[in-house]
């Protein structure tokens, strides 16, 4: 009887354990620019260049650990071109962004499992160049 309860006790225990076991931590920042590494941005800022606004944007990427095995990227710059990937756009103005991570840590292993995701938000630009500010 009292096997059967602690076997009882113990598989009810194991979410719980997995859920509390499991660590967490997200931060959060601001950028009053953020450009893709192709855009002249020296041109952009020095030069006075017009640019117009694409609408809002966000792009979110995220890589995981299984084992020590990585599986994706969630670098800004990611984040960015993924942001960017459909209006042909330069850079992201008032911008916001977030990582989060969370994993399940052990003691000999760096990590059986985590993942982290990066996000990117903000208003879409595109630098005109003087060709483009010249047309109508």
């Amino acid at each position: 009887m009292i096997e059967g309860v602690s076997r009882w006790v113990i598989s009810m225990s194991c979410p719980f354990i997995f859920l509390f076991g499991l660590s967490g931590c997200s931060t959060e920042g601001n950028l009053g620019m953020i450009t893709r590494i192709s855009a002249n941005v020296s041109n952009f800022l020095h030069m006075g260049q017009a640019y117009e606004e694409q609408g809002p944007v966000k792009g979110r990427v995220c890589h995981y650990h299984i084992l020590l095995i990585r599986f994706g990227d969630s670098d800004i710059s990611v984040a960015l071109d993924d942001a960017l990937a459909d209006g042909g756009s330069d850079a992201i103005m008032q911008t916001t962004t977030s990582k989060w991570f969370a994993g399940l840590p052990l003691p000999l292993i760096r990590s059986l499992f985590d993942v982290s995701c990066t996000t990117v938000t903000g208003t879409a630009i595109k630098v005109m160049t003087s060709n483009s500010a010249a047309s109508p």
